[in-house]
């Protein structure tokens, strides 16, 4: 068992504006896009739901008017949020994972022996709208587009000897992250939002 990593490339702020907007025509083309995996998500919590917790339509009410909000249901909120920046952004990978546990820091090493700034552990934050309580468990964060230039630009740089001094498994996982990156420079304006749990 390990972690997985999904991510996006959107305009965070264009999803961050949602969150307390109050408008019931993100509420509707939310629903419409996700409707099939709400469905799934109320019918794998349906225990949790029976006792309580929001079903996932009623997660996106609360997330689109901007509480209130109960820590306990934080992960449901995370998921909403998950699935408005798939809605306004478009899927890098359905999945990166499972990761073994120390994974991401390999990869992280072998990105900082070749001088780029960004860090897979990063997903792994607490990059929330204000008010959208942080889960326990699981985590979002974010490359920012001038990083993910920048990393570019330094990966543009690099001696094939240096990324022969690499494991072959990291210099993959960093190929992994080079190709998420060229996403962003071909739609500037965004970034790269990832959620990890």
């Amino acid at each position: 068992m390990g972690y997985f990593l999904s991510l996006y490339i959107v305009d965070l702020n264009t999803v961050d504006e949602v969150v307390g907007s109050k408008d019931d025509g993100h509420f509707a083309r939310i629903s419409a896009e996700r409707a099939e995996t709400m469905a799934q998500l109320d019918e794998d919590y349906a225990g949790q739901i029976a006792d309580g917790a929001p079903t996932a339509a009623q997660a996106l009410r609360t997330v689109i008017d901007g509480g209130p909000f109960e820590q306990r249901y934080a992960n449901d909120y995370l998921d909403v949020y998950e699935s408005m920046c798939s809605v306004f952004g478009a899927a890098l990978d359905d999945l990166w994972g499972p990761l073994q546990f120390d994974w991401p820091a390999r990869v992280d090493k072998g990105l900082a022996a070749l001088g780029m700034r960004v860090s897979v552990r990063a997903f792994a934050g607490n990059r929330l709208p204000a008010g959208l309580p942080h889960p326990t468990l699981a985590g979002c964060g974010e490359w920012a587009e001038q990083d993910c230039l920048a990393a570019l630009d330094r990966w543009a740089a690099t001696l094939p000897e240096q990324r022969a001094a690499l494991e072959p498994d990291v210099l993959e996982g960093i190929e992994d992250c080079i190709a998420w990156m060229r996403e962003v420079k071909r739609f500037p304006g965004t970034s790269i939002v990832g959620f990890w749990g």
